[in-house]
């Protein structure tokens, strides 16, 4: 599979504001009232972020992005039976957008994965938004072809856009990539005056752009005359049981989030009862997941608000487990040192 740098992701989506478009099936979480507690408290401290940022806009985004990511981690812990769904692949999807998937759980999902989206969405990411952030690159070295450059990167990205899944409308899977609809009007020439430049060169060997082949696309000379005109849509079945029954991981960001997966509650889509921590066994979700220094950015302790600022910590250990004994994340593991971390990687790349 083709793959970017996440950190190239960030810087572009830097330059991008939009507001994330997500659902979560509720309804279908082994743990709804678990993941709607974990959400209101996100929503919480999201709402705080934001009211002292002092309306700057990019401070504003920086604090949705961070609680998209936090969002994720209450799907980890409650919804971890439908965590391959297309709803989910879409929020994990703006997560890697935002932050890097390198070391992102669940993401992308197996082709053997129990429903999961019928259309490869983390393809589709990796393939638009590493091909547009792969432009700087270019110019950077071929000064002298700025228009091939400029071409080369929208004929990448149009070809995730439209041969991924050929059979699903591009613009639904625009909202899954906010802002990149736009971003690709900015460009000079724009791809419909492109095919003089693409006829004449290799974006491969002469510019120096990513081999498309291990995705079995290829570079676009043109927009195809017709498109795909339907939507994605879950594959049968979901999980049974928690992969792993306490999972950490770290972004690019390098803050770690650990969830504890739950048990059904009543009115779960797997019943059962509630409160009580998935039963412990099986590896990490996949090569994708790491127990991270939780000491790196600093420790945090109990607080009304979710997140507590406190002194840096030079630890070693691992993050350590939160608490499932209310059927919602724990907020131990979230230090607003983290948080803090977090939106000035965001901010200073804008």
């Amino acid at each position: 599979m083709v793959k970017f740098s996440g950190l190239a992701l960030s810087l572009l989506f830097a330059i991008v504001s939009a507001a994330p478009n997500y659902t979560i099936p509720v309804e279908r979480c082994i743990s709804p009232n678990g993941f709607n507690s974990c959400q209101s408290q996100v929503n919480s401290v999201a709402q705080n972020c934001e009211s002292t940022a002092g309306g700057d806009q990019d401070k504003i985004a920086a604090c949705a992005q961070v609680a998209t990511e936090f969002t994720l981690n209450c799907v980890y812990e409650d919804c971890w039976n439908i965590v391959y769904s297309c709803e989910v692949q879409e929020l994990a999807s703006l997560v890697a957008q935002n932050f890097g998937a390198s070391n992102l759980l669940y993401y992308p999902a197996p082709d053997n994965a129990p429903g999961r989206c019928s259309c490869n969405l983390e393809l589709v990411e990796e393939v638009v938004v590493g091909l547009l952030a792969s432009l700087g690159n270019c110019t950077n070295s071929h000064a002298d072809n700025l228009d091939g450059c400029t071409c080369c990167a929208q004929s990448g990205a149009y070809a995730g856009l439209y041969e991924v899944c050929p059979s699903v409308d591009p613009k639904i899977l625009l909202q899954t990539l906010p802002g990149i609809d736009t971003l690709l009007g900015t460009y000079d020439p724009q791809f419909a005056n492109c095919g003089p430049n693409l006829q004449n060169l290799d974006c491969v060997k002469d510019l120096g752009y990513p081999d498309l082949n291990s995705a079995s696309l290829s570079y676009l000379t043109a927009l195809p005359s017709s498109t795909g005109t339907a939507s994605y849509s879950d594959l049968s079945g979901e999980l049974s049981s928690p992969t792993a029954a306490v999972v950490t991981y770290a972004p690019q960001t390098g803050v770690p989030l650990t969830a504890s997966a739950v048990n059904a509650e009543a009115g779960g889509s797997g019943g059962g009862s509630a409160s009580t921590t998935a039963a412990s066994g099986g590896g990490a979700p996949n090569s994708r997941a790491s127990t991270t220094n939780a000491g790196a950015l600093g420790q945090s302790t109990p607080a009304s608000n979710g997140w507590s600022a406190t002194s840096a910590g030079s630890g070693s250990g691992s993050a350590a487990a939160p608490s499932s004994t209310s059927g919602a994340i724990s907020f131990k593991t979230f230090s607003m040192s983290s948080v803090i971390a977090m939106l000035l990687l965001v901010v200073m790349s804008s």
